[in-house]
């Protein structure tokens, strides 16, 4: 049984993850609660220096804090380890892709002649939450050829708001960094992480023609997503 962060611009962006993440976990014989009361964790706040952080998080302590849940679970790296800092050892806060990691996960079958993944692992997970990565498992189980995308460790060029501050700055190190795309093996291209913003940063590199060749951009869930093809 597991309650789910939302997040506010998750929520509002990229809706349709927040379903696919309920989906999965549901299908995966896991519980979800969708707690009312949560409220944005702050990550925005904290990174651009504004105040009404330790309201936001008093917020999300009192809606998350006493919940009679096994985990609370986060689809974007920096809102989790935002709420994990919130709360402190309180509540287990994981990446949602790192609790299914623990699950014997159902395997979706596809037909993927001429489709590879390349994983992309956003700095908000390796170096902020610490965890080695995306699990080999939750991966497998995609039922897609994956491998994991070259500098993958390294930032796209997101940071938080790095790419709003440092426009041009943010703009070089994704162009590196996405370069391999133009000649990547596979007849379909799908590049996938597991953070919002990463998500957006991803999308400017096709949308900014940083990017020649065609490639989908994707967050991991939605490729466990029994509802998406």
């Amino acid at each position: 049984r597991v309650a789910l962060l939302t997040g506010c611009l998750m929520e509002s962006l990229f809706r349709e993850i927040n379903f696919a993440t309920v989906r999965v976990l549901i299908e995966n014989n896991v519980q979800v609660i969708v707690p009312e009361g949560q409220g944005c964790c702050g990550a925005f706040q904290e990174h651009t220096g504004l105040g009404g952080v330790d309201e936001l998080r008093a917020a999300n302590r009192a809606t998350f804090g006493q919940l009679d849940v096994d985990a609370v679970v986060s689809n974007s790296s920096g809102c989790g380890l935002a709420l994990g800092k919130t709360l402190d050892g309180s509540m287990v806060v994981q990446d949602v892709l790192g609790f299914l990691g623990g699950l014997d996960l159902v395997r979706r079958e596809r037909a993927v002649d001429g489709v590879r993944v390349y994983v992309d692992l956003p700095c908000h997970l390796i170096h902020g939450q610490k965890v080695a990565g995306i699990p080999t498992n939750v991966l497998d189980a995609t039922g897609y050829v994956w491998e994991l995308a070259p500098a993958a460790r390294d930032c796209c060029g997101s940071g938080g708001v790095y790419n709003i501050e440092k426009p041009e700055n943010a703009r070089k190190i994704l162009a590196g960094k996405s370069a391999f795309l133009n000649a990547a093996e596979g007849d379909r291209v799908i590049l996938a992480t597991s953070n919002h913003v990463c998500l957006m940063q991803w999308n400017s590199a096709r949308s900014g023609g940083v990017v020649k060749r065609p490639f989908e951009v994707r967050h991991v869930i939605q490729l466990l997503d029994p509802g998406v093809e």
